[in-house]
This record gives C-alpha cells, structure tokens and sequence, in this order.
C-alpha cells in the first residue's frame, strides 16, 4: 500500500515538472530566432516590397520605413527603428562567407563619412561552388531581385546576421531555390473599337467636263502656192497669216 501510494504522488509531481520546464523554455524563446521561419518570413516581407515595386526615395516612407538599402532591411528584419549603414552593426553580428544563409545581409560602408552606403538582402547561392549568389536589394529606381558574382563582390560588402537569427554553419543545401521574378501588374485590356460598316449608297462618279475639241487651224492657201518657199514656209506656220 505504501508504494502504492508513493508512485500515485511521484507521477503528478513529475508530469508537473516537465510541463513547467517545457513551458518555460518555450516562453522565454524568441518565435523569430526558430529555425528556417524567421528566415521565411524575412524574404517574405522583402518580397512584397519587390513585387510591390516600392519606388527608391531616400527622404521618403514606405510602411514607416525609410525608402533606401537601409531602410529596406530595416524593413525585413522588423526593426522598432529606421538605422543607417553605418548603424546597421548595431543591430547584427559580423559572419564569414561560408556562414551567410538567407535573411542575412551583405553591407557596404563608404569610407566617406558624409556619403552613404549600401546594403543588400542575401537570398542564397546560386551555384555549389558559392560564386554566385541572388539579392533583395533597394535601389533606384526601385526595389528589386539581382545576381551578383563573389569576385565582384568581396572583401567591399561584410556579411551580417540579425540578432534575431540563431547562429551556426550554413545549412546542409549549398543552394537556395531562386525566387521566380516579380511579375508586372495584369493591366485590364482596352476595348476594341468598333468601325461601322460602310454604307450601301451609291455614290455617282464625277464626271469629267467636256472637252472641247480642238478647232483646225485653217489652211491658207496663196497665189505662191506654187513657189516652193511661199509653201514651205505657210506650211510650217499653220494659223498665222
């Protein structure tokens, strides 16, 4: 009877304990920090902006953020805030090449300290030997979808990782699938127009004035008639006595 009733207490007091460790853990996690959603949701967001064609203004706003590269990521990665190139740091961890998976971001920042720079939205490797690889990017005129080689790329733009993602190697697919291009919005067809047809009537020709025949000249006869050159020379000028 004592043991009994020592496994009927031990069972409720264990169960309770695995729901409270798993609670806790599962309270205290960041839904944006799981594996692969927060990623999704990132180029989702990106996207729409691409899709959307959001025109490139670097004084204007779209969705409360700004309408340049920063702003664009700022954006993706659901920043309270509307950073700079130069303060996008602060809300990321520098990674090396081989770490970049999609969501992170490629940075570039002018040595200038007045001019601005640029940052873009990496997608994911096109190829398995890592030399090519796709972009969200804005830009002007406006957001869009890019390729970009490594060599054109490196050592001018730093891979960064949100602090929102979880750190670690790239995963086991050296590849992303290629997101297909954004489409042009379907722009309703015009109407065709409608000739009316030809009417029936006849209409009479024109007719061509009269053409007055042209009088003869009149002959003129002389008493020279019979000179050779009275004759040729009235022949010649018929008309004219």
């Amino acid at each position: 009877m004592g043991s009994t009733r020592a496994v009927r207490t031990a069972v409720p007091v264990a169960v309770l304990g695995a729901l409270t460790f798993f609670g806790t853990v599962h309270a205290g996690a960041d839904p944006v920090a799981e594996p692969g959603e927060g990623r999704a949701e990132v180029l989702a967001r990106a996207r729409a902006w691409v899709d959307r064609g959001v025109p490139y203004g670097i004084n204007d706003f779209t969705d409360g953020y700004r309408r340049d590269s920063s702003g664009f990521i700022a954006m993706a990665w659901s920043l309270p805030d509307n950073p700079t190139t130069r303060t996008l740091p602060e809300h990321g961890v520098r990674i090396d090449r081989d770490q970049l998976q999609p969501g992170d971001i490629l940075l570039w920042t002018s040595p200038d300290p007045r001019a601005p720079g640029h940052a873009r939205l990496f997608g994911g490797w096109k190829d398995p030997a890592h030399t090519v690889y796709w972009v969200f990017e804005e830009t002007a005129p406006q957001a869009r979808y890019h390729e970009y080689t490594w060599a054109d790329t490196a050592p001018a733009f730093v891979p960064y990782r949100s602090d929102a993602f979880p750190g670690g190697p790239a995963t086991t697919d050296p590849t992303t699938p290629t997101p297909a291009p954004p489409t042009s919005p379907t722009l309703p067809t015009p109407p065709t127009p409608v000739v009316p047809a030809p009417t029936t009537t006849d209409t009479p020709a024109p007719t061509s004035p009269a053409v007055t025949p042209a009088t003869t000249p009149p002959v003129i006869t002389t008493t020279e008639a019979t000179n050779d050159e009275g004759v040729s020379r009235e022949r010649n000028t018929p008309g004219h006595a």
